[in-house]
């Protein structure tokens, strides 16, 4: 059995070995059923009505106030309003907080310490040579 994947018909396109075929290219996403025919069409009528709405709205020669289109303010709102406002505090979030806030500090700290208490415990025993003891 051949595992190279066979080239689209009426095309010069060879998709990948480990890639799929991109759905624009598959010549069944555009053999519509009349379902999805009908779906379009509802969906190119909405479009052009709202379409036609706005462009009454904003040739009106009367018009005084500002044009409020639905879509800017809801993501206005919740550019504003964001997550925030609806979430609190959890238990693992502040725990994850406190780590990685204080956990660099506390580990810097404990790596230094230890390090000074052996490099003293080999100075008292005289194992260790200061290159510099006058200055430490």
């Amino acid at each position: 059995m051949d595992s190279r994947p066979t080239p689209v018909p009426g095309t010069t396109y060879r998709p990948a070995p480990l890639a799929s075929l991109p759905e624009t290219l598959d010549m069944n996403y555009y053999q519509w059923t009349p379902e999805r025919k009908l779906l379009e069409a509802k969906r190119l009528a909405i479009r052009a009505r709202l379409k036609r709405e706005y462009l009454l709205k904003l040739n009106d020669p009367n018009r005084i106030a500002m044009i409020q289109d639905p879509a800017v303010v809801r993501w206005n709102n919740a550019r504003i309003y964001g997550p925030t406002q609806h979430s609190s505090a959890k238990p693992k979030a502040s725990l994850m907080g406190v780590i990685f806030a204080l956990g660099p500090f506390v580990l810097s700290y404990y790596a230094i310490k230890t390090s000074r208490e052996r490099k003293e415990n080999l100075i008292r025993e005289g194992k260790y040579d200061r290159p510099y003891h006058y200055i430490y």
